[in-house]
């Protein structure tokens, strides 16, 4: 699959990972897509309209949206973004995920969060580590897709 498409099918996938569970944000369109990848995962909470709840009301989507991501980051002190400024060698700065629709979401007033995401939460950058641990699963799945190929 090229980017452009990944990007186009996933710009509403939010995935949550707590130290004892996992939530996922997807759109109905995704479903088929995303849930091979994650349907085993361990204490997996998935949050997802249907496909005619979905296609009925766009505005009721983005609100179901913005209410999952409010839920799936509550009591979460401290969140790590695998943040990245493309063509930019930029010093990460936890108040840029302020510009990003769904942190903005997060402080009106409508969904009584108290304030701006960054006064509730501090904001860490864990590219590097997601690096290393995409790294890793790529090492992994070559060796299991060659070692397939001996079979």
């Amino acid at each position: 699959m090229n980017s452009c498409i990944f990007l186009c099918l996933f710009s509403d996938l939010i995935l949550v990972i707590k130290k004892d569970s996992v939530h996922v944000h997807y759109t109905p369109s995704d479903y088929s897509y995303i849930i091979p990848y994650v349907a085993h995962w361990p204490n997996l909470h998935l949050h997802c309209l249907t496909d005619t709840e979905h296609q009925e009301d766009e505005e009721a989507a983005e609100n179901f949206k913005v209410l999952s991501f409010i839920e799936m980051v509550r009591g979460i002190p401290t969140v790590g973004v695998p943040f990245y400024a493309r063509g930019h060698i930029e010093q990460f700065d936890s108040f840029a995920v302020e510009k990003w629709p769904i942190i903005q979401a997060y402080g009106f007033e409508d969904y009584g969060t108290g304030g701006f995401f960054t006064m509730k939460h501090k904001v860490n950058c864990v590219k590097e580590k997601m690096y290393y641990l995409l790294n890793l699963y790529k090492i992994y799945f070559n060796m299991f897709w060659y070692s397939s190929l001996k079979e």
